[in-house]
Formats: structure tokens, C-alpha cells, sequence
């Protein structure tokens, strides 16, 4: 009888101990998959950028694809008093334009470099709305095929080399969570780039989708 009762109590003390030991691990796992999760947005959008020509005084239209590809230093902010690691993220971007007819010839262009981005009110607007603020950084290159003698102006006036400037784009703009981590992405921005000895401003619109992981 006592054999008994003692083996129900090694029993019973076994399985406390197996219970006691899981959790903390179990608990560590989950609180690590939380800590990486949702850091990683991949954003795929069309651009449409209007280059300025400031020896012609016009402004060109052009077709881009972008993609980006950024780390949140935080969890994603879901309030405004947010810490600012939760509203920061670094990443690296590629926009490219394809040769495009336009009136001063067959051009394109692609600018390729990093970016920083600023969630300054979290998530908004019933859960589906997060506002950003972004500065892009990286090497301009225009890609001039082909120059139309009626329309002497070359293309942001560069020359026929292909050589590399740089590129600023600040821009504004705000994703659209239709799902947990799934939605849309809209932004406007000026794409600033050296013309004719001076640095031009080129408005743009972009609008796309994006997910994180």
C-alpha cells in the first residue's frame, strides 16, 4: 500500500516537474517568434514620375516599376506614443524605368540605393491606415537610347554617357492593412537629381502592395 502511494507520488511529481520545465521553453518560443515577427515589409508599387526638363521648360512623364525591401528596429507602432524604435525602419529600394518614347527621344532611367522610414502615428484609423514618412538615398542613372533633333533638349540635359548621380526622394505617403499583413501602399514624392547645373525636382505618384513578414 505504501509502494503504492509512493510510486503515485513520484508519479505526480514527475509530471510536475516535465510541466514546470516545458513552459519556460514553450514561452521562449513563442516570445521569440513574436520578437521577429511582422519586422520584415516587402512593398512592389508602379510609379509614375513627371522629369523635369529644365532647358526645354517641360516636364516628361515617365513609367517606373519599385520595390523595396525593409526592417522595422521594432515591433510595428500601434499608438502614437509608440517607443521610436517601433516607428523606424531601414531598408534598400531598386526603381526602374524601361525605355519609353517620349518627345526628346527613347529614355529611361534607374535609381537603386537605401532608404529610412518614419511611422509617426502607428497605425490609425480603425486598424487600417499607417502613415510614413520616407527619405531615399541612392545612384540616379539615366538611360538615353535615342535624342530627337526637332526636340533638341536632351533629357534632364545629361549627357550621352551613362554615368551615375546622386538621387534624393523624400516622400509621404500611407499603407492600407486590408488584412493582417497583407494591403496597399500609396506615396507621393519628389525625385531630386542633377539637371543643367542645378538639381531639378521631379514630382511623382506610387501606389502598389504590401506585406510583411
Amino acid at each position: 500500500m505504501r509502494a503504492s502511494s509512493a510510486c503515485r507520488a513520484l508519479a505526480l511529481v514527475a509530471v510536475l516537474t516535465t510541466t514546470l520545465t516545458a513552459q519556460p521553453g514553450a514561452a521562449t518560443q513563442r516570445s521569440t517568434h513574436r520578437l521577429g515577427a511582422d519586422r520584415l515589409t516587402v512593398d512592389a508599387a508602379y510609379s509614375r514620375v513627371w522629369l523635369r526638363n529644365t532647358a526645354g521648360a517641360a516636364e516628361l512623364p515617365m513609367n517606373a516599376a519599385t520595390g523595396r525591401l525593409s526592417w522595422r528596429l521594432g515591433q510595428p507602432a500601434l499608438f502614437e506614443d509608440a517607443p521610436l524604435r517601433d516607428k523606424l525602419a531601414l531598408g534598400v529600394f531598386w526603381t526602374q524605368a524601361p525605355e519609353q518614347r517620349l518627345q526628346s527621344g527613347r529614355v529611361g532611367f534607374s535609381h537603386v540605393g537605401g532608404f529610412a522610414e518614419y511611422m509617426p502615428m502607428g497605425v490609425i484609423g480603425l486598424g487600417f491606415f499607417e502613415p510614413n514618412l520616407s527619405l531615399s538615398v541612392g545612384a540616379f542613372r539615366p538611360e538615353i537610347l535615342e535624342r530627337y533633333r526637332i526636340h533638341p533638349s536632351p533629357l534632364v540635359n545629361y549627357r550621352e554617357t551613362r554615368r551615375a548621380d546622386l538621387g534624393v526622394q523624400p516622400g509621404v505617403g500611407t499603407r492600407i492593412w486590408l488584412f493582417r499583413k497583407v494591403g496597399l501602399r500609396v506615396d507621393a514624392h519628389d525625385l531630386i537629381v542633377p539637371s543643367g547645373g542645378a538639381w531639378s525636382n521631379d514630382f511623382g505618384l506610387s501606389a502598389g502592395l504590401t506585406a510583411r513578414f
